[in-house]
């Protein structure tokens, strides 16, 4: 039991560490074996809506418009980086181009360098509003994003280019997430719906709704897919997770 609200968590199996972000800026390091809180840190002035470990550091995003950066050997070291007026929503690790790829509710979407965390490319008006989720293919050079416009889009890493806009949700997109090594890409809504795409040509190819597919009876805030069973989980406002099958 903590002192504030969640709002994101990522685990290190290294270290068997859990580290949990908070509504009030706050980062936990807590050890999976005891349940105890091994480091606390007031990392940001607002909510911690995104964290991130990649090689030997964690990074994490606040609604103060920050990049939290740690290293993990110690945890003491770490520093903030201000990248926004406005709060950082998402957050995306890219190997090909060793850039990490932020959303952003100023409706941009920033790529920072990884090695000097210099500021590589500032993608303006993304969006129509907040950037809500990012996301990319395995080793690929495509990165799709959502926002709270509904739209889905599918962006050239390496030059920026806008290949792809959809108006995928009738409202706020919360996650995306690829299915099956990259071929498929599941949207999650505030609309209550999951939808299905092709990950090439966005071409849309199922829905899964509430009354029909058995699906959530409110916003559906989080995907997450598991490549040794090949199933797809979700989890939403009706306070419900499923796991769906995909054929």
């Amino acid at each position: 039991k903590l002192e504030a609200k969640l709002l994101s968590f990522t685990l290190m199996d290294q270290g068997n560490l859990v580290i949990l972000g908070d509504m009030d800026g706050g980062v936990h390091w807590l050890d999976m074996e005891s349940g105890h809180r091994k480091h606390y840190f007031k990392a940001h002035k607002k909510g911690v809506f995104s964290l991130l470990f990649h090689e030997d550091r964690l990074y994490s995003t606040g609604g103060d418009g920050y990049l939290g950066v740690w290293d993990i050997t110690n945890p003491e070291n770490f520093l903030t980086l201000k990248i926004s007026e406005k709060s950082l929503r998402c957050l995306q690790f890219n190997p090909l181009r060793e850039s990490l790829f932020i959303g952003s509710s100023d409706h941009s979407i920033y790529e920072i360098d990884t090695t000097d965390l210099s500021q590589k490319a500032h993608w303006q008006e993304a969006h129509s509003n907040s950037v809500f989720c990012i996301n990319s293919l395995p080793n690929s050079s495509f990165l799709f994003s959502g926002g709270r416009d509904g739209q889905l889009k599918k962006w050239n890493t390496s030059t920026g280019e806008l290949l792809l806009d959809i108006p995928a949700h009738r409202t706020t997109i919360n996650s995306l997430c690829p299915l099956l090594n990259g071929k498929y890409l599941a949207s999650a809504s505030r609309d209550k719906e999951i939808r299905i795409w092709s990950s090439q040509t966005l071409e849309l190819l199922q829905v899964l709704k509430t009354d029909r597919d058995g699906g959530h009876q409110n916003s559906v805030n989080t995907l997450y897919w598991d490549p040794l069973n090949e199933l797809l989980f979700s989890a939403g406002d009706d306070n419900t997770i499923i796991s769906w099958e995909i054929q």
